[in-house]
């Protein structure tokens, strides 16, 4: 009898066994198939090497690497291997400003001349009304300044610091949107807000976001400055500044564990040297690794509690994910908003350092960052305490694609090949561009003889809040010099318009350069783009 009884327990056992495992046999992997899919969408996008970190209800679900730090050396990528982070930055500076909000030291509706009284801008008026809200949800729009031909010209960190760059702003001219009319994306607002903190709290924007944000996240590996992972001669010190003469490699670097920037040739992805972002730093000069993104992760899942330690309230990060500003969708996007138009995309807005849109009934926080040769994306899904950093050395779309991937497979929803939609709709536009380009160039060949000789062109020209500028001969044709190491060559078009194709190593970025001229006929100022340079001088005759 004991032993039937004996037998009848372990039968029991072995069922209930069966019973509690069985759900857990029965599970699928939300991931399963997410290595293959990473590693053909890199094939396809050309991407050598990529960092994947998800957090899902204050766990690390996936950190991990893939591909080449850099093409044609062995190192493979993992979850320490350092990357730049582009914009991604801007919302670390933004909770340094909500950490100072949760003290109250500022106040998100402070003038910023509160904090910074040498502040101006084009209008006097709006310099004494901008706030730090405006700042961060990029509402100062055309008063900023005029946007045309900024990115190609303006100087880099290696010529001025982030407050003389800021107190140039008031030399811009006009642009529109007017102020708070319009979302308009500004790089020199974040310097602003990036001062604010210092002033406020008497260290540096870069002091105090690794005292109070990076060490108590553990983020060893994550630094402020590209001069902290590089020595400045081995970094291009602006946009469209490339180094020639000598090439940079990862060994190059003062860390082992660095991914090298690509931009595609004919041949394939080939190795650039990292960009320099020091002014502009507070808005995309911070550099990481996937496993410590996983760190900023948890904390903003955690509406900013990080392993039982609150950093930030939770209404800062509620109003850092809050709608500020409507705006219209990043251009990546739109391939995904026509697949998908009756589940996705209903709005699109700006916090502070974040966007935020819909997906499939559910909220996401998000942005994107790219530097030339790299590109990064971090995506929130809230309510489902989901999480997505996405790092890479490569020039794509592909990181945010992989957001909507994870995202889909944590839902439940169908599958959809989001990378290849994306990759699609920038083949498309690619094509139109290039079409474009063929066009001018047929225009270009047929008009070749400027209206004078090129003699009349030649000398410095100056703008009060860009510097100078100097056009020189050279190989027959004119030459736009920046510093005594940049320059680039002029093409005539037409009449009396030129242009400059500045490139960044990626990508060609064309500014028109269009001459004016005085009743005598003597050239007094260039126009580059929107910005208006005056004569300085002319070269002695």
């Amino acid at each position: 009898m004991r032993k039937v009884e004996q037998k009848t327990r372990v039968l029991h056992l072995f069922v209930a066994s069966l019973l509690i495992a069985s759900p857990v046999c029965a599970q699928e992997d939300p991931l399963e198939g997410l290595d293959e899919y990473i590693l053909k969408s890199m094939t396809e996008w050309q991407v050598p090497g990529l960092a994947v970190a998800i957090v899902k209800d204050d766990s690390v679900v996936l950190l991990k690497g893939y591909g080449v730090r850099e093409v044609g050396k062995e190192q493979l990528v993992d979850a320490h291997t350092v990357f730049a982070l582009g914009s991604t930055t801007k919302a670390f500076t933004a909770a340094a400003v909500a950490m100072l909000v949760d003290e109250r030291k500022v106040s998100w509706d402070d003038p910023v001349i509160k904090h910074l009284p040498w502040f101006k801008l084009p209008d006097p008026w709006v310099a004494q009304q901008v706030t730090i809200r405006d700042l961060l949800a990029h509402r100062v729009a055309g008063d900023i300044g005029h946007p045309t031909g900024r990115r190609s010209v303006w100087p880099s960190p290696d010529f001025l610091t982030r407050e003389e760059i800021l107190r140039r702003l008031r030399f811009l001219e006009l642009g529109t949107p007017r102020f708070r009319n319009a979302f308009v994306y500004c790089n020199e607002c974040y310097m602003a807000a990036a001062e604010i903190v210092a002033a406020v709290s008497q260290m540096s924007w870069g002091e105090f976001v690794k005292a109070r944000i990076l060490e108590p996240l553990q983020m060893w590996s994550t630094t402020t400055s590209v001069y902290d992972i590089w020595d400045a001669e081995d970094v291009r010190p602006c946009w469209v500044c490339v180094l020639r003469g000598r090439a940079i490699g990862a060994e190059d670097a003062r860390i082992e564990n660095i991914a090298m920037p690509h931009v595609l040739g004919e041949a394939g992805p080939r190795p650039i040297e990292w960009l320099a972002l020091e002014a502009a730093g507070p808005a995309g000069g911070m550099n990481a690794t996937a496993h410590d993104l996983a760190h900023w992760l948890r904390l903003l899942l955690g509406t900013g509690v990080y392993k039982g330690e609150r950093l930030l309230s939770i209404a800062a990060v509620n109003e850092m994910h809050s709608a500020q500003v409507i705006r219209q969708p990043p251009i990546w996007y739109y391939p995904i908003q026509y697949r998908g138009a009756d589940f996705t995309g209903h709005f699109w807005a700006y916090g502070f350092g974040w966007a935020m849109t819909d997906y499939r009934g559910k909220k996401v926080v998000l942005h994107g960052g790219g530097v030339v040769g790299q590109a990064s994306s971090i995506a929130l899904m809230p309510e489902d305490r989901l999480g997505v950093a996405v790092l890479s050395n490569g020039q794509s779309a592909l990181p945010m694609a992989l957001h909507f991937r994870v995202f889909d497979a944590y839902l439940g929803a169908p599958e959809e090949d989001w990378s290849g939609a994306i990759r699609a709709g920038f083949t498309y536009w690619e094509t139109q561009q290039r079409a474009q380009e063929e066009r001018l160039a047929t225009e270009r060949a047929r008009v070749t003889v400027p209206p004078f000789p090129l003699e009349k062109y030649l000398g410095t020209y100056g703008h009060r809040a860009y510097g100078q500028v100097e056009i020189t001969g050279g190989n027959g044709g004119l030459v736009l010099r920046l510093s005594d190491r940049f320059s680039w060559p002029v093409e005539h078009v037409r009449d009396d318009k030129f242009r400059v194709v500045f490139h960044d190593g990626a990508q060609s970025h064309p500014e028109t350069l269009t001459f004016e001229f005085d009743d005598d006929g003597r050239v007094t100022a260039l126009r580059l783009g929107g910005p208006k340079y005056e004569r300085v001088a002319a070269p002695e005759q």
